[in-house]
């Protein structure tokens, strides 16, 4: 008797039974199938491990004038090491601004540029303090080559004694976020030159946007600034991928169980919750606004953001370069230290390039 004509002997009810059994069983496996299938898709592969003595050897210093007007000079290698302004041993890194003295003019500092250009992926920065208080203006992004065209993606960025991040993306005509809604991401958006309206196009020459602003969208409090120092700082992940760019930020006391504990990285996970910041590619911003982007760690003090709010940020401490001079100690939190830097690609990239 073949299977079909002995299901056809069973009583209707067995057989509603057994169909829907059959079916439960169908769909376990398919889902485990899907399972496996989004487990193999969602692990990334570490392309760069960028940590330790052999930091340095991952970048280029710049050290021409400095692009956004600080008062700072940029140094170049061999000065940077014999200042003591950058240094690297098994666990941390350091880099920081000259506060040894007062001084008759601009500080020297550390601008860092990698030597290696990237395609999409995870970058995954492990920090245990960044540069805070006033006067200091310190950035970890990526550039493209023929900038802006080529795009611009500021993963941490600040001014003076600001205690919140924020993300910008900054790009040629034609990427806009207006289809992106508010409730993907945790941040608040930047307003433009009325105060109120949210800044949705990346275009630095953006109509009703200050010049040079970009889409950027502020993250929490504590993500930032002094509150990122006293909590012994945390992680910023950026997922660059083909339908958008999005960073998150957990401070070190919450971070996700996976990134603790130093596994592949899985946007899809869970407990990497909502991003802080996140930027959509399509129509209004096709993908093409980003390419061969470059690692940048830099720190200026004053320059064109932080020096034209200082007065306001930092009451009655006279002008920004006047501080800056004359107050060596108050520079003291004007550093990085980098626990790790870690670059992944999904694994098409590695076929690819293999």
């Amino acid at each position: 008797v073949g299977v079909d004509q002995e299901f056809s002997r069973v009583s209707p009810i067995m057989r509603v039974s057994l169909g829907v059994l059959l079916a439960l069983v169908a769909r376990v496996a398919s889902t485990h199938d899907q399972r496996i299938n989004n487990s193999v898709q969602s692990q990334y592969i570490l392309q760069d491990n960028i940590t330790g003595p052999t930091f340095f050897d991952r970048f280029d210093f710049f050290s021409d004038p400095d692009p956004t007007h600080g008062f700072i000079t940029y140094v170049d290698q061999a000065a940077a090491f014999s200042q003591q302004l950058a240094s690297a041993n098994n666990s941390i890194v350091l880099m920081k601004v000259d506060n040894s003295a007062k001084s008759s003019g601009p500080r020297n500092s550390v601008r860092l540029t990698s030597k290696k250009a990237y395609e999409q992926g995870i970058f995954l920065l492990d920090l245990e303090h960044m540069p805070a208080g006033c006067a200091t203006w310190p950035a970890f992004w990526l550039v493209g080559p023929n900038w802006p065209n080529d795009g611009e993606i500021d993963v941490i960025e600040g001014v003076n004694a600001a205690t919140s991040n924020t993300v910008t993306l900054h790009t040629n005509q034609g990427c806009t976020q207006r289809s992106v809604p508010d409730s993907s991401f945790t941040g608040n958006r930047s307003v433009g030159t009325d105060g109120k309206t949210p800044a949705l196009d990346c275009y630095i020459n953006a109509p009703g946007e200050f010049n040079n602003q970009g889409c950027g969208i502020i993250g929490s409090e504590g993500s930032y600034g002094k509150p990122f120092n006293s909590g012994q700082g945390g992680v910023f992940a950026t997922v660059w991928n083909a339908s958008g760019i999005a960073v998150y930020f957990w401070p070190r006391a919450a971070l996700p169980a996976g990134i603790r504990a130093g596994a592949a990285p899985d946007p899809d996970d869970v407990t990497w919750g909502t991003p802080m910041a996140r930027f959509g590619f399509g129509p209004d911003c096709p993908s093409q606004h980003f390419t061969q982007m470059n690692i940048v760690f830099d720190l200026v003090l004053c320059g064109d953001w932080a020096g034209n709010v200082f007065q306001a940020m930092c009451p009655g401490l006279g002008t920004c370069q006047d501080f800056v001079m004359n107050n060596p100690d108050r520079l003291q939190d004007a550093y990085w230290l980098i626990r790790s830097l870690k670059v992944y690609e999904p694994p098409s990239a590695s076929m690819r390039r293999a």
